[in-house]
């Protein structure tokens, strides 16, 4: 029985499709995965972080603390913070403080990055003079909370100054 259609003579070989042309051809091409460093066990009472894989592939400007902490690891959690009692007298010899300006003779105040912003959107490091000390600042405060805790802190800081002084002064 012939048919009027020769099926075998239909079909056609597959022709490759043409390559299309990349529509950002100066974009270099995607890096493998980075794998997922692992925490690294430092004793019984200290942790140590190891940012995450994503943390480290990301560009950004942000400086990392002696930790190697990140606003992006604060902000996902940060609650992931050592507990351990802070033993510095002040803020100047902490691991968590950096100065502000060039060098520690520039200027006198500084980032306290030991609590983190909630929402770094919404919030900022604390700027802080370089001998005050952590119990001052609260983790997740806004920028306006943060502002009165600095007046409140340097308006103390100047009345126990004063007062500092005129004991030392003889009458």
């Amino acid at each position: 029985m012939d048919s009027e259609f020769d099926l075998e003579s239909d079909i056609q070989p597959d022709e490759p499709e043409p390559e299309q042309e990349s529509n950002f051809p100066d974009l270099p091409e995607p890096k493998a995965e980075i794998p997922e460093p692992k925490p690294e066990a430092t004793g019984p009472v200290e942790t140590h972080h190891q940012p995450s894989a994503a943390a480290i592939a990301l560009p950004s400007d942000l400086e990392k603390t002696a930790m190697g902490w990140t606003d992006e690891d604060f902000a996902a959690d940060p609650q992931a913070l050592p507990l351990m009692t802070m033993e510095e007298s002040s803020c100047r010899t902490c691991q968590y403080f950096r100065f502000e300006g060039r060098s520690r003779t520039e200027t006198h105040f500084g980032e306290c990055r030991r609590n983190a912003p909630a929402n770094p959107g919404k919030a900022a490091w604390p700027s802080v003079l370089w001998d005050s000390w952590c119990g001052e600042w609260k983790m997740g405060v806004s920028q306006d909370e943060m502002m009165q805790m600095a007046r409140e802190i340097s308006e103390r800081s100047e009345k126990e100054v004063t007062k500092e002084l005129t004991e030392i002064e003889p009458s």
